[in-house]
């Protein structure tokens, strides 16, 4: 008596190719959210400056040195996470930078001076150095080379779409819920990406 075979089912070629697809683009697209979150993350204080310079009692020169302290802190780490993800690859890397990012960024809704949005500032500005890198990382990584360059666009854009879209989501809600309360989502978006990072890296 012959065993029963299992039945071998034949994928039409629209359904492959449409996985394939999305399989490509999945990296730039994870990618494209982090420096999206990156740029929400950091546009906030900018953009909520104008209610809590005055709830804080900060002057407009105490604000500078806070952003001067994100601008050094990123320019001097974004080389070295460069090299940190050329050695420990993208999956761990991505991981520890938009950690490091997620908790500083929440960090800001616990600090009330000079001292404290500086040191906040500057973790945010190392997390943060390792979004660029990591974007082109990923497309040289796991792209075909004819398709690198529309890779690193992809998510490269994510930064423009994070800029153009906090002061119209970030305003209304800290009026409604106050500042600090902006803060603390800005965190809990890092959260949400590093939920999905642990599944695709996988992957990766």
């Amino acid at each position: 008596m012959k065993q029963n075979q299992p039945a071998i089912v034949v994928q039409p070629d629209w359904i492959v190719e449409k996985r394939s697809a999305v399989s490509t683009w999945a990296g730039p697209a994870v990618m494209f959210l982090a420096t999206l979150i990156s740029y929400i993350d950091r546009q906030t204080l900018s953009v909520l400056a104008p209610t809590i310079l005055p709830d804080v009692h900060l002057t407009a020169t105490d604000f500078s040195y806070a952003l001067s302290a994100f601008s050094i802190a990123y320019m001097l780490a974004n080389p070295a996470w460069g090299s940190i993800l050329d050695k420990i690859g993208l999956p761990l890397g991505m991981a520890i930078a938009v950690a490091i990012w997620t908790a500083a960024s929440a960090a800001h809704a616990l600090v009330a001076g000079i001292i404290g949005f500086a040191v906040a500032r500057t973790i945010l500005g190392i997390g943060e150095a390792a979004v660029f890198p990591g974007c082109v990382k990923m497309s040289t990584d796991c792209l075909p080379t004819a398709k690198i360059g529309r890779g690193i666009g992809i998510g490269y854009s994510g930064a423009a779409f994070g800029s153009l879209i906090t002061p119209l989501a970030v305003t209304p809600f800290a009026a409604a819920y106050g500042w600090r309360a902006a803060f603390w989502v800005t965190g809990a978006l890092g959260v949400v990406w590093l939920l999905i990072w642990s599944r695709f890296a996988r992957n990766v």
